[in-house]
């Protein structure tokens, strides 16, 4: 291996075999850093091993990445095809994060607490029978009286009571005037990490297993830069985590309210980008 970023060690595992399935790469620690960006393999190494030396400061020390494994394909001939599994057939998956986006003050809030509601009750929704299971939607646009006012809209168009949406598993959280970030991205790396909310979110989503998880909205979800590939492909992996935690989908709602020439094209570029974690909804 020529990448003086990286090296191979044989037989990480500890088997005493040198093969493929036990070789992993060894990425050391001045070529993750975004401090060390620009620099040399050798100067940013230098500066790494000064650094670790002075003041007796312990940075991070060599981690092996295991390899990856190819599928084993050999023993499909036998085994039956399976099926695709939906919250929502052939419209929304399981085990997946989608983005729902349009126009302010268009209804995207009431259509998504209509689809917990129905995913709750076992009803119709926008001619789908969503799949039956609890539901949690965390809103921050909207005040406590306004959740009530959509939602008894919604009891009375299915003919059911509040206690029933509430026995069915309708978990709602009204977030407006708290923080509501879930990911951020760390000023320092880089990179984009997980709030305390997320996390218990995560252990409310693992416990009590909703079919779906909606997010109202990704302007205060994510506190990042929105047409960075990168940090946008970040905060849809850790949504896919809380639809694969859930065993149900997680829905990002999203506002689209730019206008002018530059930034109507930052927020056609930042739906494109995000738009890949989209669900056919509509």
């Amino acid at each position: 291996m020529s990448d003086p970023w990286m090296d191979i060690a044989e037989d990480w595992d500890g088997t005493g075999k040198s093969t493929s399935a036990s070789t992993a790469v060894i990425v050391h620690p001045w070529a993750t850093d975004p401090q060390y960006g620009g620099m040399s393999p050798a100067a940013a190494r230098g500066s790494w091993e000064a650094g670790r030396r002075s003041n007796g400061k312990l940075l991070p020390v060599e981690t092996a990445v295991p390899p990856f494994r190819w599928l084993d394909m050999s023993a499909w001939d036998g085994e039956p095809l399976p099926q695709r599994q939906w919250a929502i057939k052939d419209r929304v998956p399981l085990n997946q994060a989608g983005l729902f986006s349009g126009e302010g003050a268009t209804g995207k809030s009431i259509i998504e607490l209509t689809k917990n509601c129905a995913h709750v009750l076992g009803k119709d929704w926008l001619g789908s029978l969503p799949e039956p299971g609890p539901a949690f939607y965390f809103g921050a646009e909207d005040d406590v009286d306004e959740l009530h006012i959509r939602l008894a809209a919604i009891a009375a168009h299915y003919g059911v009571t509040f206690k029933q949406l509430k026995d069915g598993g309708l978990h709602v959280c009204c977030l407006l005037g708290q923080d509501a970030t879930l990911c951020a991205t760390n000023p320092r790396s880089g990179k984009v990490e997980r709030t305390v909310l997320y996390k218990l979110i995560y252990e409310q989503a693992g416990d009590i297993k909703p079919k779906n998880i909606s997010i109202d909205t990704f302007s205060r979800a994510f506190v990042g830069n929105e047409i960075d590939r990168g940090q946008v492909y970040s905060f849809a992996s850790h949504m896919q985590a809380l639809a694969m935690v859930a065993g149900g989908s997680v829905t990002v709602l999203m506002r689209d309210t730019m206008s002018g020439s530059v930034n109507e094209q930052e927020n056609r570029r930042a739906r494109s980008i995000a738009s890949r974690h989209r669900n056919a909804i509509i």
